[in-house]
C-alpha cells in the first residue's frame, strides 16, 4: 500500500488505513512515548503547524485507545 500501514480491527470487522502522519506515528510509538516526543518528531518530517499537529496526535491516540489499537502506558 505504497508505504502506508493498514490495520485490522477485529472488534468490528474493519480495515483503518493509515495516512503517511498516522503510519509514521504507529510506527513511532513502538516504543513507549509522550505526546510531545510524537510532534517533535513529526515536526522533524513533515510541515505541521505545532499546536494543530499536537490536536491531531492527540486526537489520533484517542481514537487508538478507544478502538483498542493502542495502548496508553505514559502520562502526558
Amino acid at each position: 500500500m505504497d508505504g502506508d500501514v493498514c490495520i485490522f480491527e477485529e472488534a468490528n470487522c474493519k480495515y483503518l488505513n493509515l495516512n503517511k502522519t498516522g503510519t509514521f506515528i504507529w510506527e513511532y510509538i513502538e516504543s513507549p512515548r509522550t505526546i510531545q516526543e510524537i510532534v517533535d518528531e513529526i515536526n522533524k518530517i513533515f510541515y505541521i503547524e505545532k499546536d494543530a499537529c499536537s490536536l491531531e496526535v492527540k486526537s489520533f491516540l484517542k481514537d487508538g485507545i478507544e478502538k483498542n489499537i493502542v495502548i496508553k502506558l505514559k502520562n502526558d
